[in-house]
């Protein structure tokens, strides 16, 4: 009998632990459920596009804002090795530089360079510059540096595939990807861009009182461009822990749909042999009216003028001196009303710098402008494919004279003109404030 009581209490305990367990076990897959989807569905809103190689910030659950900053500040310098000895040789000319103030710079042209590369989303374009990159000598002496405001997977892999120099990426943290439903990006109150004063007022749209020099309204789209380019100036001269400590820093800016000839850095270098004093800026494009000039009986020469935005404003290389005299000029730059960097800065040229600005450039272009397509240009003969074959023919045609090993002055084109009115798009008072921000006190 006792047996029989023993055997029966038994199979009951058993009995439980079975449930217990088997509840136990149901739990536990639920729990584990819930994270995973919250997860899954965080991941899907903030980084859809992200590349696979920040998949360790994914894991944690980041807003893209977030990412970004990381990226930014946790950055990795790609074939670091191609520049590491120039690296040190320049920091060690830069404590002389700092340690004398006799010297006056910016120029020559130190060996070690960096190319700052505005990028957005033109793919096909991007890929040709890094394609005409690959070509040009000295390339390995320089960083190169892609700044997006757009964080898109297969731009990312395109440039982390890059193995002929070093390379970085960094992002700007005020995009419109980041901040798509408030400024800096379109908020749902914003005065749309051609309602007339008196109904915004009515409306109490955001700006109401601030309309453009046209009467129109401000666009994200369009003011983002101008953001973007002051920004990364002010962060790899300044903020950058690789550059900022470099006296004699040169870069030379270039955009997603430029296209870079062999002896691009060659002819840079050769200018600055040749230049006067007063000479302030290098721009390795030039335009006269709407055409750029590829001449190839030019192809030896260069000339310098008065720098005009319409002309000089591709392949511009950007001193530290010149960066300073911009930046003590930066409210005139962030409060003019006008989208365009380039004629922002023409403003500034004319209103706050105690001397003219002038431009040396080859007469030849040796840094192209393909973009049939973006901001500026869209319509029915809107064709890329078209303009990069006429600009490879073009650049097959005059590829036996590159690299000259003198050049001489062609002209000079002194003759001053000033603004006679702005573009608009910038009259926005919250820009402007974005705009000043970027600025190192």
């Amino acid at each position: 009998m006792l047996y029989s009581i023993f055997k029966r209490r038994r199979i009951k305990s058993k009995s439980i632990v079975f449930v217990f367990l088997t509840c136990f076990l149901i739990w536990l897959q639920s729990s584990d459920k819930r994270p995973k989807q919250a997860l899954k569905k965080s991941n899907t809103s903030h980084t859809e596009n992200f590349n696979l190689k920040y998949v360790n910030f994914e894991k944690q659950n980041q807003t893209l804002e977030q990412i970004i900053s990381n990226l930014n500040t946790q950055y990795k310098i790609n074939n670091f090795h191609f520049i590491k000895q120039i690296l040190q040789e320049e920091q060690a000319e830069s404590s002389k530089i700092s340690n004398n103030s006799k010297i006056n710079y910016p120029y020559p042209v130190p060996k070690f360079l960096v190319i700052l590369i505005q990028v957005h989303s033109r793919l096909d374009y991007l890929k040709e510059l890094i394609n005409s990159l690959r070509e040009t000598r000295h390339i390995n002496e320089s960083l190169v540096i892609f700044s997006h405001d757009l964080f898109d997977k297969e731009i990312n892999k395109l440039i982390e595939s890059v193995d002929f120099c070093a390379t970085l990426q960094i992002f700007y943290p005020f995009s419109l990807q980041v901040y798509p439903d408030k400024f800096p990006g379109h908020d749902p109150n914003d005065c749309p861009k051609s309602i007339k004063k008196e109904e915004a007022k009515l409306r109490k749209c955001i700006n109401a009182d601030n309309p453009d020099t046209f009467g129109h309204y401000r666009e994200s789209t369009i003011v983002q461009i101008k953001h973007h380019w002051f920004w990364k100036l002010n962060y790899v001269f300044d903020k950058l822990e690789i550059t900022k400590s470099f006296k004699n820093l040169h870069i030379l800016l270039l955009e997603e749909d430029h296209y870079v000839f062999q002896d691009s850095i060659h002819i840079m270098r050769k200018l600055t042999q040749e230049i006067l004093s007063e000479v302030d800026i290098v721009s390795l494009g030039y335009f006269k009216g709407k055409n750029q000039l590829f001449d190839p009986k030019s192809l030896k020469s260069w000339s310098k003028a008065y720098w005009w935005a319409s002309s000089n404003a591709i392949g511009v290389v950007v001193t530290r001196t010149l960066f300073d005299k911009i930046k003590k000029c930066s409210q005139i730059f962030c409060e003019y009303d006008d989208y365009n960097w380039d004629w922002s800065l023409q403003f500034v040229v004319q209103k706050c710098f105690k001397d003219h600005l002038i431009s040396l450039y080859p007469t030849f272009s040796r840094v192209a402008h393909l973009g049939e397509c973006g901001t500026h240009f869209k319509g029915k003969k809107c064709d890329q494919n078209s303009k990069v074959s006429q600009m490879k023919q073009k650049y097959q045609t005059s590829v036996s004279s590159f690299f000259p090993q003198s050049i001489s002055m062609s002209g000079k084109v002194l003759g001053m003109r000033k603004i006679k009115k702005s573009n608009g798009g910038w009259s926005d008072p919250r820009d402007h404030r974005l705009c000043k921000s970027f600025v190192l006190s």
